[in-house]
């Protein structure tokens, strides 16, 4: 992955899950990739944890993809969390139904 994408995975501290760490501007400009990465995610065997604590811009092409990464996960058995969303998108997550942690 390059060092410029907005988006990489790296292995959780709690075993069993993988963390999506998310940083900067979340938008269509970068919805494919990160699909592709979230297609990878939620065909593996670990829950994931999408961490929002960088995010500065997350518009509608990226909420949907991590919905539909939540979805696929929660399909199979997994969990999903959001963790450290900004205060100004914690409404956007609220109001899509994504519960998030602190």
């Amino acid at each position: 992955m390059k060092s410029a994408d907005p988006f990489e995975v790296t292995e959780d501290e709690q075993p069993g899950w993988a963390r999506l760490v998310l940083r900067g501007r979340i938008t269509v400009a970068c919805a494919e990739p990160l699909r592709a990465t979230a297609l990878g995610l939620a065909t593996g065997d670990r829950s994931v944890r999408v961490c929002c604590g960088a995010v500065e811009v997350l518009d509608a092409a990226g909420l949907q993809v991590l919905l539909c990464l939540g979805r696929e996960l929660i399909g199979h058995g997994l969990k999903f969390d959001v963790t450290d969303v900004p205060a100004a998108l914690a409404d956007v997550f609220r109001l899509a139904g994504a519960g998030t942690e602190g």
